[in-house]
């Protein structure tokens, strides 16, 4: 399925003026709100992944692929700037994404 704006981003290549006006950049609006950067769909992995779930079981409740699921995971822990899923939702935490533990 196309992005929404991708038929008025090709229509406006044409002429270079105006493709940067009407094309979208950077990181979209709910993104941009949290500190850590991630999307919504990131946000909903690392809280599973703070309950202690595997990817598998991940991409089952999402209804997505187990890979897809790897690539969510990988770009969270970047984000983080973490090296481990264990890491993960501490570092969550001292950023105001998660509750800390109890």
């Amino acid at each position: 399925r196309p992005w929404p704006w991708s038929s008025r981003c090709a229509a406006s290549r044409a002429t270079s003026a105006t493709a940067t006006r009407s094309c979208p950049r950077g990181p979209r609006t709910a993104t941009r709100r949290n500190p850590g950067l991630l999307t919504d769909r990131q946000l909903q992995v690392l809280t599973l992944l703070a309950e202690g779930r595997t990817n598998a079981e991940i991409a089952a409740l999402l209804v997505v692929s187990t890979r897809t699921v790897d690539n969510h995971v990988a770009a969270l822990l970047r984000r983080l700037g973490v090296r481990s899923r264990r890491d993960a939702p501490h570092a969550a935490a001292a950023i105001g994404l998660l509750r800390p533990e109890s």
